[in-house]
Formats: C-alpha cells, structure tokens, sequence
C-alpha cells in the first residue's frame, strides 16, 4: 500500500512539474484569490477560468490592438502630410505676395519717373492723374501685404489645429 502511494504522490509530483498551476499563470496576468480580490464577490473566478479566458480573449484583443496601431500610424501620416502641404502653402502664399509687392514697387518707380517727366514738362493734369495712380499703389501694397499675413496666419492656425500634440 505505501509503495502505492507513493507513486501517486510522485506521479503528481511530475505532473505538477511538466504542467504550469493554472494559479501561476494566471497570477502572472493578474488574477488574485477570492480572500485578496477586492470587486463584487459575483465577479471573481478561478484561476482556471481566469487563463482560459484570457486565451480567448486574448487573440481578439491583439487583433484589434493591430488595427488601431495601423490607423494610428495611417492618421499621424496624414496629419504629417496635411501640415507639410501648409507648410509648402505658407511658402507659395509668401512668394506670390513678394512678387507682387515687387511688382508694385517697380511700377511705383515708374510712375515716379514719369511724375519727373510730367512735372518738367509742365503737364500738371499728368502729375494729378500720376499722383493718383501712385495712391492707388501705395494702397494695394497695404492691402497686399495685409492678405499675406492673414493667409499665412490662417495656414498657421490650420497647422496647429492638426497637430495632436
């Protein structure tokens, strides 16, 4: 009889060895004992059932965790697009302001030029009309460099409110 339970002592013994405790494991993933479980006494389970749940669940929970980190990934590309496309519209808007400033400053050399002309000339009607034009100018290169600053504004404030920092 002794030599009989003794083997079953041993056969449990390596059967305890080759097999984790279902309680091992699962207090790896963060079970704990009814006595130490600090929830409603309804939802607490047993080791066993607290591991093969977590198997099940597992898999869907990685599969997901997956699908949220491509359209995290998908979503900062597009918001690192989207700000580099204002960035390079924050440029051209610059640009286009620039060369229009130029623009006018070259035709406001002109029309000094022929202010010079007009006034040696003696043509005082021609001196008005160049002095009006000179005005007008002088008012678009105002309006001008006003409407360059709101768009890079605007584009500023587009960059900004994409960035989710």
């Amino acid at each position: 009889m002794s030599e009989e339970i003794q083997e079953v002592v041993v056969e449990t013994q390596q059967q305890e060895a080759v097999e984790p405790s279902y309680e091992d494991e699962a207090r790896a993933q963060g079970w704990v004992p009814q006595e130490e479980f600090r929830g409603k006494e309804e939802d607490w389970v047993s080791a066993e059932t607290f591991v093969r749940r977590g198997k099940e669940i597992m898999p869907i929970l990685r599969k997901n965790n997956e699908r949220l980190l491509k359209e995290l990934n998908e979503a900062k590309k597009a918001a690192e697009e989207a700000r580099e496309a204002a960035k390079e519209f924050r440029e051209y808007q610059k640009e286009v302001s620039e060369r229009k400033v130029k623009e006018l400053q070259t035709q406001m050399e002109q029309l000094k030029q022929a202010k010079r002309e007009a006034i040696s000339s003696g043509d005082g009607d021609r001196v008005i009309a160049i002095d009006d034009a000179m005005d007008d100018i002088k008012e678009e290169q105002r309006t001008t460099k006003e409407q360059a600053k709101e768009k890079i504004q605007e584009s500023k404030q587009q960059e900004q409110a994409m960035d989710p920092n």
